[in-house]
């Protein structure tokens, strides 16, 4: 029976390396530690692919939104009009408001060639200072005389959040006249007697990311009123 056992004894040991030793726990726990180590780096390089991944989407979806919002407001804007006023010799000018965050103008874009109607247009800031078109329709008083609505028949948002201008920057709207000099806009909006002057309108938006406010996106136009007979010189 002892040759029995030790027989037994040499074939394990020769199956298993000759050693009876397995892990120990402080092998054990060494392991654990670096594979929860090596799991976490994974995690956090996860999370931040995922982080650069959302600001890219929310910037180009912010890009494409300012600019859709631009292209609107271009369009609008290079369809201007005065709108003749019954009984009066001179016509109402093109902007009914012109502020640094509101205009509000008269415009032929989208009219019908065959029956041009004006409507009016008024693109402000809202709570959250995002930018909102509103349209107002007309009404004939007469042949060739337009008055408007007073509630709009068409409101909606254009673009995500507006940031405000730094120092130095054009504010949203600004304003110049034939030979390029830019107005400056008293908090009241331009005056009857600087609104006619205006021969080109600057649209600069300055736009907030999803994620907050670094890197924003900042688009700038330069529009010009072709139906208001002012030629600029000072471009």
């Amino acid at each position: 029976m002892r040759a029995l056992a030790a027989s037994v004894r040499r074939r394990r040991d020769r199956a298993f390396g000759g050693s009876e030793r397995g892990i120990s726990l402080v092998e054990l726990l060494v392991a654990m530690l670096l594979l929860s180590i090596v799991l976490v780096l994974i995690g956090s390089m996860y999370a931040t692919m995922q982080k650069t991944v959302g600001f890219a989407g929310a910037a180009n979806n912010n890009l494409k939104r300012a600019s859709l919002g631009m292209t609107e407001m271009s369009r609008v804007v290079r369809f201007a009009a005065t709108n003749p006023v019954m009984g009066q010799p001179i016509s109402d000018p093109a902007f009914v408001v012109a502020k640094i965050e509101q205009l509000t103008i008269y415009s032929y874009v989208d009219a019908n060639a065959s029956a041009p109607q004006p409507i009016k247009i008024t693109f402000s800031l809202d709570g959250s200072r995002r930018l909102v078109e509103s349209r107002f329709a007309a009404y004939s008083v007469s042949n060739g005389y337009w008055g408007f609505n007073s509630a709009a028949y068409s409101t909606r948002v254009l673009t995500g959040t507006v940031l405000a201008p730094a120092t130095g920057e054009l504010p949203l709207f600004s304003y110049q006249t034939a030979d390029g000099t830019l107005l400056t806009v008293p908090a009241a909006g331009l005056s009857s007697t600087q609104t006619p002057t205006v021969a080109a309108v600057t649209i600069t938006m300055k736009i907030k990311g999803e994620t907050g406010t670094s890197n924003p996106l900042i688009l700038a136009n330069t529009v010009g009123l072709p139906n208001l007979g002012l030629n600029r010189t000072g471009q």
